[in-house]
């Protein structure tokens, strides 16, 4: 027997067990034995103005909770915070309640036609230069499935308090549904 003949039949040899155990890992994923969902963690993730330090989705208590820092160099106003469901786009968010902590204590608004459409709240907050603060919107009418896997859009409009200027910062939540 040749030395190439040999190793083509090595390679061969090889290449098959390597295809069935390929072959094997993708059927047990397709018929659910493995997720691989499950082992990607939830990230958060926002223009670089305002860090995202931390989100979570409450099934329970059908709220979603925002930790932010500004970092745009100079203190902001709060205007308007949006959320629009991107994974599953069946999930809603009518929003009733909004809750901003930017000094150790909730403020809250209370969602009205003058104020706010499709969850979207109206409120004037400001927020120091490399501040910490929380955002947590109460959905009411919210059919979340606890343990599901949902990627949120967030808009954060503010108002730059030297200049004046308003500004959007947009973000991203990729997390599971909790209790």
């Amino acid at each position: 027997m040749k030395r190439g003949q040999s190793s083509t039949e090595s390679l061969m040899v090889y290449g098959i067990g390597l295809l069935m155990i390929v072959a094997v890992i993708a059927s047990l994923s397709f018929f659910g034995v493995i997720n691989p969902e499950s082992l990607i963690p939830g990230s958060c993730l926002f223009d670089s103005e305002l860090e995202c330090m931390d989100a979570t989705i409450e099934g329970g208590n059908k709220s979603v909770h925002l930790a932010l820092v500004n970092n745009k160099g100079r203190a902001i106003d709060i205007l308007n915070v949006s959320l629009a469901f991107a994974i599953p786009d069946s999930y809603r968010c009518n929003s009733t309640r909004m809750m901003l902590d930017a000094d150790g204590t909730l403020s809250t608004y209370t969602l009205t036609d003058s104020i706010a459409v499709a969850g979207q709240f109206t409120m004037n907050n400001r927020i120091p230069e490399s501040y910490g603060f929380r955002i947590q919107i109460e959905c009411a009418d919210a059919n979340w499935v606890v343990d599901e896997k949902v990627q949120i859009n967030v808009e954060v409009t503010y108002r730059n308090s030297y200049s004046g200027l308003m500004h959007t910062a947009q973000g991203t939540i990729n997390a599971r549904v909790g209790q």
